[in-house]
């Protein structure tokens, strides 16, 4: 039993041993730098969950795991000023368990000008602005570099350190400037040929200040004048222009129906004013014509007794004798009083409707009835008839006076 213990724990160390140098090392391993960003990266073809690699930061002398293929410098080179000005490579192993690969070395990397490396880094240069300055020149600002970029603001720590750039212009003249690590934004004035695009180029170098090493910060693209800003400002002018006019064309809108209203008429003279009681209406009211019509009966004009046949027959008399024939209407006028029948207040009902009504009383016995009666009674004048007393009151009596020979009173009213 200890003997078959000891052959397999032998056979344990031996195969652990073959298996050290089994692993394979990470291969593309690379270091790149994008502006301020530096990251190296690499490929492992066995790829097992529990592998982890180990990165040597050669330069720094930095030792770090990870379990990812790639692994951030930036904090590493940004630490200083010596940093930055360093020349960067690593190495990456391979581990898993007890086991590692060989070491893969990267290329080299530095952000210094004068350092030898296989990868040189550059800067962006910042944003930069160009304004119309006069008729033939303009004025380049752009923020210092050593402000722009925070982390290069914070591993400089030398007062003498400067940014010096050059503006070019579309015909290869050239300005050069300096500007100090303590000058937040940088500015430098050109001018241009007549008849020359107004557009520029910058580029530039960082100086430590110490040992004249300097790192370069990228040439820009052609940058034109900014005529956007005259624009604006015609475009601010006419708004405002439009909003004032605006202003005034209301204010004068108001007024002026404020004074249209309250301006008072035109006055006529007396002689071309309409006069209101004589003016006719296009479309007058129309309103209802009232009349009040009184009819007098048949009993009504009777003789109510033997007296008032005596003395209607008396008239009669007189009438002959004179020839008047209107006796006969004052009689009927008269005779609807004695028994009441006609009131002096009934033609006159609607007398509080209108001021304006008006009662009129006519006759409705025609002209060509009582001439024909009167030649008719003439004529039996002529003849000699005779007529007793007796006989004339029985033929009064018998003679009945017509509806139509009695007077009616009519009344309306007039509008």
């Amino acid at each position: 039993m200890d003997l078959d213990g000891a052959l397999g724990a032998l056979l344990l160390l031996l195969i652990s041993g073959a298996s050290v140098g089994t692993l394979l090392p990470p291969t593309d391993v690379t270091v790149s730098c994008d502006n301020l960003n530096v990251t190296a990266r690499w490929k492992y073809r066995e790829q097992h969950p529990n592998t982890r690699f180990r990165v040597h930061i050669l330069s720094d002398n930095g030792t770090f795991e990870t379990t990812d293929q790639h692994f951030d410098l930036s904090p590493f080179v940004w630490k200083s000023e010596e940093s930055y000005m360093q020349v960067y490579y690593i190495t990456v192993t391979a581990i898993l368990g007890r086991n590692q690969s060989e070491p893969a070395e990267s290329n080299t990397l530095t952000f210094n000008d004068l350092r030898l490396s296989h990868l040189k880094c550059m800067l962006a240069f910042p944003p930069v602005e160009v304004k119309k300055d006069g008729s033939d020149g303009a004025m380049v600002t752009f923020r210092n570099p050593f402000h722009y970029y925070k982390d290069l603001q914070r591993a400089t720590k030398s007062k003498s350190a400067y940014f010096k750039f050059t503006v070019t212009t579309a015909n290869d003249k050239s300005f050069e400037s300096n500007c100090l690590v303590d000058q937040e934004n940088c500015t430098e004035k050109i001018s241009f040929t007549e008849g020359e695009d107004q557009c520029v180029t910058l580029r530039g170098k960082l100086y430590d200040g110490k040992d004249f090493r300097y790192m370069v910060v990228n040439e820009t693209g052609p940058i034109c004048v900014d005529t956007s800003a005259d624009l604006y400002v015609v475009f601010f002018a006419l708004l405002l222009v439009v909003f004032v006019a605006g202003i005034v064309i209301t204010v004068a809108v108001c007024l002026t129906k404020s004074w249209t209203m309250k301006r008072e008429k035109p006055t006529l003279p007396k002689a071309l004013e309409p006069s209101m009681g004589s003016r006719k209406l296009y479309f007058p009211e129309q309103k209802e014509d009232c009349c009040n019509v009184t009819l007098i009966t048949e009993d009504t004009c009777r003789s109510p007794s033997v007296t008032s046949e005596e003395d209607d027959l008396q008239d009669r008399r007189e009438r002959r004798d004179t020839g008047d024939t209107t006796g006969r209407s004052e009689a009927c006028d008269n005779c609807g009083y004695g028994e009441g029948g006609l009131l002096e207040t009934s033609g006159t009902d609607n007398d509080s409707v209108n001021d304006s009504v008006k009662t009129e009383s006519f006759t409705m016995d025609s002209e060509e009835e009582r001439e024909e009666k009167k030649e008719k009674k003439e004529e039996e004048q002529e003849k000699g008839d005779c007529f007793f007393e007796g006989e004339d009151k029985e033929e009064d009596v018998e003679e009945k006076i017509s509806p139509y020979d009695c007077p009616h009173n009519l009344s309306f009213d007039k509008r």
